[in-house]
């Protein structure tokens, strides 16, 4: 992983407001897909509570 923060060049957000930022963009996308597709609801609901359930390790 230190090549992957290397690539923020500067601060690294902590764990807490990486993983809100991965529950933002699942939430926008399941915007995205709503009305569209109901399987991509359900899949982005499934994404929503799979990274939910992510803890720091």
């Amino acid at each position: 992983m230190p090549y992957f923060f290397e690539s923020y060049r500067g601060e690294v957000p902590d764990r807490p407001r990486r993983h809100e930022a991965m529950l933002a963009r699942c939430r926008d996308l399941l915007a995205f897909t709503t009305g569209w597709s109901d399987e991509g609801v359900q899949l982005w609901h499934d994404r929503i509570a799979t990274t939910t359930g992510w803890t720091a390790a």
